[in-house]
C-alpha cells in the first residue's frame, strides 16, 4: 500500500511539473507578445511623428508662399490707377437697379430651364442585374501598382493628386508590412 501512494505522489508531481512547465511556457509567449507590440507601437509613433514634421514643414513653406503672395497682391492694388473706382461711381442708381433687375430676371429664367430639363431627363430606375460592380483600386494599391511600373514618387504624387510624403510613408509601410 505504501508503494502505491509512492507512485501516486510520484505520479501528481511528475504531472503538476508538467502543467507549471506549460504554464511557463504560455507566459513567456505572453510576455514576448506584448514586448513586440510594444515595439510596433513605438515605430508607428515613430513614423507618425516624422510624417507630421514633413507635414509640419510644407506647411510653412505653403504659409511663406501664401505670404509672398499677398505681399505682391498688395503691391499690384497699390499700384492700380484710381481711375477704376471713378467708373464705378459714375453709375447712377437707375443703372444699378435695372442691373439687379436683369439679374433677377436672368435667375428665374436659368431656374425654370433647369427644372425644364431636369423633367425632360427623367430616366426610369435600372435593373439591379444590369448594372455591373465598378471596381476600384486603393490609394496605397495604386501607389505600389505605380512605383512597381518604375514611376518616381514625384511622378506618382503628381499621377494621383496627393503629397509626395504620403506616397513615401505608403511605400514604408508595405516594405515593413512585406
Amino acid at each position: 500500500m505504501i508503494y502505491f501512494l509512492l507512485f501516486m505522489s510520484f505520479l501528481l508531481h511528475i504531472v503538476s511539473f508538467i502543467l507549471i512547465k506549460t504554464f511557463r511556457d504560455k507566459l513567456k509567449e505572453v510576455d514576448q507578445l506584448e514586448t513586440t507590440q510594444k515595439q510596433n507601437v513605438k515605430e508607428m509613433e515613430d513614423l507618425l511623428a516624422v510624417y507630421l514634421l514633413e507635414i509640419k514643414d510644407e506647411n510653412e513653406k505653403l504659409v511663406k508662399v501664401l505670404q509672398e503672395n499677398e505681399h505682391v497682391q498688395r503691391k499690384e492694388k497699390k499700384r492700380q490707377p484710381i481711375s477704376s473706382h471713378v467708373k464705378e461711381d459714375m453709375y447712377t442708381v437707375e443703372d444699378r437697379e435695372q442691373k439687379e433687375a436683369d439679374n433677377t430676371l436672368q435667375n428665374v429664367e436659368r431656374k425654370t430651364t433647369k427644372r425644364k430639363e431636369e423633367y425632360n431627363d427623367y430616366n426610369p430606375p435600372i435593373d439591379r442585374m444590369e448594372q455591373q460592380d465598378v471596381l476600384e483600386q486603393s490609394t496605397s494599391a495604386k501607389v505600389m501598382s505605380l512605383y512597381e511600373q518604375g514611376n518616381s514618387v514625384e511622378a506618382i504624387a503628381k499621377k494621383l493628386d496627393c503629397g509626395k510624403t504620403e506616397v513615401e510613408l505608403l511605400l514604408k509601410f508595405h516594405r515593413k508590412n512585406s
